[in-house]
């Protein structure tokens, strides 16, 4: 459900349509999507991925105008592929051109222009060279002489065990069992660094990725299995998660899933009323907040250890504290003049400049700013033609183009809700702004404004909010035409005492 749709979270958020089917759905007692529901969702998925398409059949994050993605174009070709398996209508000029792409990702040596910063370049180039390379084995395009090339250059950059073992199953499906053990156990022995590596990957979705391939290609499953242990260590205490780690885990869960079968037993006490429960599989039951006002128990009946987890959503009663993981972000209101004003009473037509500014321990390319707007209020659109627009305007003296030049911009969206920004942070103060226009009048919330990493999400703040602010009815203004002010001013001499 992340609201936001680049290349990555388009294809992350359709990537789970394509295994929940009826079954998996009921299983997991999720919210029935309906096979025609799925397929629309997912037509309307790749009907976005197509507007990303460059002309080199790779993909841009945010735009066809954006730098191409190397990483995503495998991982985008990866779901259709598993679209397509699962019986579902894939685009095949999509496709074709993206495979065409991942081909001479793999066959042509040395860095593409273009690739995402990395603090280990070699790495990177890996990642996403051995995720071309798996998948064009899956439709046997991948030559098995470069793939044994790509291993022998590139297989001790490895900073992760992923790109190995993706490239193990690429030697295994191309022929080679040899070569494809020796990158597998060579994997085995890797951690992922906690260095940033440009690939969207962290430790929780590399885990979860190797075990989903390893169960799915039958490939050292007992590896898979203990590995799962190691993945519950990793999870233990995260709060928030990105895109790429939620789809990650989600095909892990389903295949583990596959594998359990072993009978359990136990006793559920809850609200009052007690539940015995005796299966083979793992068991959900959603809990209303009003069930849990008496304790809650669980009770092994059985001769095996039996593992339960507790998670708890809800809504917070008050606005989240102000809170600097990470990054620092503050929100400042300004005139069109650039003089400072507190959002406390305005009125209705009432033209702001909203500035945002941010920073940050150390650099992330995948920064992400979302001010909310309050109830009441509309943005300026600066992408339509006849808004207004920010040239000319300054604060302090400096012109605010010249400020965001430093901003290293990649996407801005002008939502009915929100101010979404998504940068390359690389250091320093980074200074945003908009134009926010008082429209119905009331008293609102302010909420306060946000800033992430999208793929280390533990990397975030939440600013300052100043409460509620008023905006009431604008005063009607009298006539103020050069023919008024000339009567005005004649009545004036004529009653004015000699």
């Amino acid at each position: 459900g992340y609201p936001y749709g680049c290349l990555e979270q388009t294809s992350s958020r359709a990537y789970p349509l394509v295994v929940a089917d009826d079954e998996v759905q009921a299983r997991l007692q999720m919210s029935r999507v309906g096979n025609v529901e799925r397929a629309d969702r997912l037509n309307q998925a790749m009907v976005r991925l197509a507007g990303l398409q460059l002309a080199s059949g790779g993909f841009g994050l945010w735009s066809d105008d954006s730098p191409e993605e190397h990483w995503l174009t495998a991982y985008v070709a990866d779901f259709l592929l598993n679209a397509r398996e699962q019986g579902f209508q894939v685009p095949e000029v999509l496709l074709n051109r993206s495979l065409d792409r991942l081909s001479q990702y793999l066959t042509r040596s040395g860095h593409f222009v273009g690739e995402r910063r990395s603090n280990k370049r070699n790495h990177y180039a890996l990642a996403y060279k051995a995720y071309a390379g798996y998948v064009l084995a899956r439709v046997n395009r991948a030559p098995l002489a470069a793939l044994r090339l790509l291993y022998q250059r590139y297989g001790d950059e490895a900073a992760s065990p992923l790109p190995l073992v993706q490239l193990g199953l690429a030697l295994k499906m191309a022929g080679d069992h040899p070569g494809a053990q020796q990158a597998l156990t060579k994997a085995f022995t890797l951690q992922r660094t906690d260095e940033y590596l440009g690939d969207y990957g962290s430790e929780v979705r590399d885990t979860a990725w190797v075990i989903y391939l390893l169960l799915k290609h039958s490939e050292h499953t007992d590896y898979a299995l203990a590995q799962s242990f190691e993945l519950a260590k990793q999870l233990r205490g995260r709060r928030w998660l990105s895109t790429q780690e939620r789809n990650a885990l989600l095909l892990a869960g389903l295949r583990l899933e596959d594998r359990a079968g072993a009978p359990w037993q136990a006793l559920l006490s809850v609200a009052g009323g007690e539940q015995a429960l005796a299966r083979s599989d793992r068991w959900y039951q959603p809990l209303a907040a009003d069930t849990l006002s008496s304790p809650l128990s669980v009770i092994n009946r059985g001769e095996q250890p039996l593992y339960v987890q507790a998670l708890v959503n809800g809504y917070p009663e008050q606005a989240p504290p102000p809170s600097y993981d990470g990054y620092q972000i503050d929100r400042g209101y300004y005139t069109l003049d650039g003089e400072p004003v507190t959002l406390e009473r305005v009125a209705v037509g009432d033209l702001l400049l909203v500035h945002l500014q941010l920073s940050a321990k150390e650099p992330h390319a995948d920064t992400l700013v979302v001010d909310l707007l309050p109830a009441g209020f509309e943005l300026e659109n600066q992408n339509l033609k006849h808004a207004m627009k920010l040239d000319g305007l300054k604060i302090d003296g400096v012109a605010i183009e010249e400020r965001l030049r430093r901003s290293e911009l990649k996407h801005r969206e002008f939502r009915d809700d929100r101010y979404v920004a998504a940068l390359d942070y690389r250091g320093g103060t980074v200074d945003l702004f908009y134009l926010l226009r008082a429209v119905t009048p009331g008293r609102y919330q302010v909420p306060p404004p946000l800033v992430e990493d999208m793929y280390q999400p533990e990397y975030r703040a939440v600013g300052v909010s100043i409460g509620a602010v008023e905006i009431v009815p604008a005063e009607k203004i009298a006539p103020n035409t050069k023919a008024e002010d000339a009567r005005a001013e004649g009545e004036a001499a004529q009653s004015a005492p000699l």
